[in-house]
């Protein structure tokens, strides 16, 4: 459940600042926005090297974005344990 509140999260930050995926991607050094897509689907975490410039494009709080990051990773843990 947490991953898809990170997923919705993050989704609803990009668009509110009018980002399109592929920007995100770029701006991350991706070649697709496939990384991207996959975050918003709740199928992955982004990386944390990658969450400061998250937090930069998406104008939200570092802490904010953080403990949504947190608390999917931690729920994609337990799913795999």
């Amino acid at each position: 459940m947490e991953n898809l509140k990170l997923a919705q999260y993050l989704s609803l930050k990009r668009e509110r600042v009018g980002i399109r995926q592929k920007e995100v991607a770029d701006q991350l050094g991706y070649k697709t926005s496939q990384f991207v897509s996959n975050w918003e689907r709740g199928h992955s975490v982004p990386p944390l090297n990658a969450l400061k410039k998250i937090f930069k494009m998406y104008k939200i709080k570092l802490d904010e974005l953080f403990e949504h990051v947190l608390n999917a990773s931690i729920y994609l843990s337990e799913q795999t344990i």
